[in-house]
């Protein structure tokens, strides 16, 4: 859980937490998760999604009704294949979100929430990135935008997993603070340990953010890394 606080100029909403807004399961069709404690109509929401299916080729993860489609890495190896889609909406009066993949994956999902009344209410995300790595190492820096606005609060994302199944931690380097920081052990095809992480940081005047660190204290495969820049209403 973390307290609410300005970054950037757009509020983030008290109450999210690893139980309500971090959900893993078994291969399956389709997940749901409810939004986070303390959000409510009309915040502005960002879910990741992070799947894993023991099979080669890519695939999609569906938008989900009312929501944006962000960003998103689709690689495939010689013997799985993976996909990190990130997602965003103000949302209404509903609870919860169902995501779907067109097949039967692993599935992992944060989501953090602005406060509404702070954001953007045209263009919520100014601008944004992603990169993806399957190089193992501890050290991995996000990817660096150039916004067109100032005040914006940097929505800093990755993902990442451990093949052996050991659990680790992610810390990230200041000035990026860490809102959510989940990582649960899937068995389906391991063990594998699953890491979530989403920090913020503010970005003063318009122009390039830079890199923000964040440091594993295992090394970890499947690295997924993105920059979102939140615009201030």
């Amino acid at each position: 859980m973390f307290t609410a606080r300005s970054a950037g100029g757009v509020q983030l909403v008290a109450g999210t937490s690893t139980s309500t807004a971090s959900t893993v399961t078994a291969t399956a069709a389709s997940i749901t998760t409810t939004y986070p404690a303390g959000s409510a109509s009309g915040d502005y929401l960002i879910q990741l999604v992070a799947t894993n299916r023991n099979a080669a080729g890519t695939y999609t993860i569906t938008t989900p009704s009312s929501w944006s489609a962000i960003t998103n890495q689709n690689p495939s190896g010689s013997s799985d294949g993976k996909n990190f889609s990130v997602f965003g909406r103000f949302r209404g009066a509903e609870t919860t979100v169902t995501v779907t993949p067109t097949v039967s994956t692993v599935l992992f999902t944060t989501i953090v929430a602005y406060q509404g009344a702070t954001v953007n209410a045209i263009n919520p995300v100014n601008v944004s990135t992603s990169t993806y790595s399957n190089t193992a190492g501890t050290v991995m820096t996000t990817p660096t935008v150039t916004t067109t606005t100032d005040n914006c609060a940097l929505c800093l994302i990755q993902s990442s997993a451990q093949g052996s199944g050991t659990a680790f931690t992610d810390t990230w380097t200041a000035p990026a603070v860490a809102l959510i920081d989940t990582i649960v052990n899937e068995t389906s095809f391991g063990p594998v340990r699953w890491g979530e992480t989403i920090a913020t940081a503010t970005q003063g005047g318009a122009g390039a953010t830079g890199t923000f660190t964040v440091t594993a204290s295992q090394s970890v495969l499947g690295q997924f890394l993105a920059t979102l820049a939140i615009a201030k209403r």
